[in-house]
């Protein structure tokens, strides 16, 4: 599995073959990245919006190099929560007896 560290977020490739992702009928979470490798030893890439599957994610056009990747991933997640964001959020959910709120939600 490749990674790269991109300002501390740790971002890993689901890398499979296309057969493989053939068989994904789930949706993809927004953000997360998928790399088909084809029968012909190419690799093409997908992000997750979130609300589709697989399937229907279109590939990262054209010839694919790291500076095309970071573009792609800045864009995926715009609407992302922060690190802090989600600290605080989860910060809310638990109770001082360090028990979860099971109602709590992020907005």
């Amino acid at each position: 599995m490749a990674d790269r560290t991109l300002s501390g977020v740790k971002i890993y490739l689901d890398t499979r073959t296309t057969a493989q992702w053939a068989q994904v009928s789930g949706i993809i979470p927004k953000g997360y990245l998928c790399a088909e490798l084809t029968a012909d030893n190419g690799c093409k890439v997908k992000i997750g919006d979130g609300t589709l599957t697989y399937s229907a994610l279109p590939f990262i056009a054209g010839s694919i190099d790291i500076s095309d990747v970071d573009s792609e991933i800045s864009t995926a997640l715009v609407n992302y929560y922060t690190k802090a964001q989600t600290d605080t959020a989860l910060g809310n959910c638990i109770k001082a007896d360090d028990t979860l709120i099971l109602s709590c939600g992020i907005s």
